[in-house]
């Protein structure tokens, strides 16, 4: 059915579907493994996410022609319709994330490749969960040039409320992120 829906991309598109889940971060290696452009854009639309207007590309597109390998838009919750994500790429781990783990979310192939595959690990096994933070956190970090577009919505999320035991454990997860050690830009 997904292969009907993306016809018209086809010539565009590489669809992957596994048959075993392989989690987060595999996904977003194959992702880059997949692109062979180091400026290849890669926008990450999670299950739970849907584009709330017609302009996310154009926008995702002149933002990266104006520069930018890190991106986010901002995003409209439901369960919180008042809150407003602006995110802060500066020193984002001591600031609770800085909200850079807000969908909609987008990068440099190249920017992706920068980080140290062990930012994606704890213990030498892949990061289970908050794979938003897992990634986003370690590419504020070392960004040239990231930017939020602030002028629209760009994405609408919403899911089901976690159990506890979930919000417990990825608070463990996300407080263990929080206190690595931020990675540097090479320009610094």
């Amino acid at each position: 059915l997904l292969n009907h829906y993306l016809k018209s991309l086809r010539p565009r598109t590489t669809l992957v579907r596994r048959r075993v889940r392989q989690g987060y971060i595999p996904n977003f290696i194959l992702a880059s493994d997949l692109c062979i452009y180091p400026d290849t854009l890669i926008a990450v639309l999670d299950q739970d996410d849907a584009l709330m207007n017609r302009h996310v590309v154009s926008a995702l597109k002149q933002a990266k022609a104006d520069g930018a390998d890190l991106i986010n838009g901002l995003m409209y919750r439901p369960n919180k319709p008042m809150h407003i994500y602006y995110t802060d790429y500066v020193n984002p781990r001591s600031k609770g994330g800085g909200n850079t783990w807000t969908h909609l979310r987008a990068f440099t192939k190249e920017l992706f490749d920068r980080v140290p595959i062990d930012e994606y690990r704890i213990d030498g096994e892949w990061i289970s969960d908050v794979s938003d933070y897992a990634t986003m956190l370690p590419m504020a970090e070392i960004a040239k040039k990231p930017i939020q577009l602030t002028d629209r919505y760009f994405l609408w999320h919403e899911r089901e409320p976690y159990s506890a035991e979930r919000k417990q454990e990825q608070g463990r997860l996300i407080q263990y992120l929080m206190n690595r050690h931020p990675l540097h830009s090479q320009t610094d």
